[in-house]
């Protein structure tokens, strides 16, 4: 998957700025158009002041756009993202600590459910020193590990690779025979990523764990590494029960998470593609944006 446009959404607060921040670097390193998104209801020219002043403070790339959108929230934001060919769309990891969000979640979490492109949270202004792939060795996975390989390639950084059997706390029968099932499930899991990624690039680590997902992901990473890892797309009553090791890797990483959605076509034989509705007013800056 290669990255050409790169969207940093901002509500200039500080974590935001972080965000942006971490976005005009990655641009500027793989040479792709950076814009810079605001939403508002009913955006003046303050707001369009503001971002370009943004823009010029972050050192942005000579390839930056500024868009105001009117609207509010993250839906404004993932139905514009559907008409702009964006490839990656950066956001700050902060809350508003808000009754809105105890019961919908963070702007965060919520874009992550409605973008069509991959979401980077950005706890970090800095680009990372190396990546985290975290993959259920499903076809979820497939769109996560072609960033994951793609970003290490263009960063020059190492890639490492972990899956998660899930053991539940409780347990039933003889523990031997559940300690074999999961060394004989660790063993397959651990096949199945020589085949599906080391074919393709070298990982300078793959493990193999069992446990809880999120859990043992989070105690896997390191400092200034991006965690990548792909998203089910489930919404609704589905995800309440099931739950999300995404959305809990964006709540409890102490380090960015990129998180890859599906791809259109598998979201369209599950009748979940969105319609395309956007409100958008486009202003950009004086010197233009070059097309690719």
């Amino acid at each position: 998957m290669s990255i050409r446009h790169i969207v940093a959404a901002t509500d200039f607060s500080p974590a935001a700025e972080v965000a942006a921040r971490c976005a005009a670097r990655l641009a500027s390193r793989l040479d792709a158009i950076l814009s810079l998104v605001s939403v508002a209801s009913g955006p003046d020219a303050e707001s369009e002041t503001d971002l370009a002043a943004l823009g010029a403070e972050l050192e942005a790339p000579e390839q930056t756009a500024i868009q105001l959108l009117d609207g509010s929230g993250p839906k404004s934001l993932a139905d514009w993202l559907r008409t702009s060919d964006a490839d990656l769309v950066f956001c700050g990891a902060h809350g508003s600590g808000s009754i809105s969000e105890a019961l919908f979640g963070s702007f965060a979490n919520r874009l992550v459910l409605l973008s069509p492109c991959p979401v980077w949270i950005a706890r970090q202004p800095t680009l990372p020193s190396s990546l985290l792939l975290s993959t259920d060795l499903q076809g979820v996975s497939k769109n996560a590990q072609d960033l994951a390989i793609g970003l290490c390639a263009g960063l020059e950084c190492d890639l490492h690779v972990v899956h998660v059997l899930h053991r539940p706390s409780f347990r039933f029968g003889h523990g031997g025979d559940l300690e074999q099932h999961y060394a004989g499930a660790a063993s397959e899991a651990s096949e199945e990523i020589e085949r599906s990624i080391g074919s393709r690039t070298k990982p300078a680590s793959c493990k193999v764990l069992s446990g809880d997902p999120a859990g043992e992901i989070l105690a896997a990473a390191v400092e200034n590494q991006l965690i990548v890892c792909g998203t089910h797309g489930r919404s609704g009553l589905e995800r309440w029960l099931v739950g999300s090791v995404a959305e809990k890797l964006v709540k409890r990483s102490p380090t960015s998470v990129l998180v890859v959605p599906p791809a259109a076509e598998d979201l369209a034989l599950r009748g979940e593609v969105p319609s395309v509705r956007t409100t958008c007013t486009d202003i950009r800056q004086r010197r233009g944006v070059g097309g690719r």
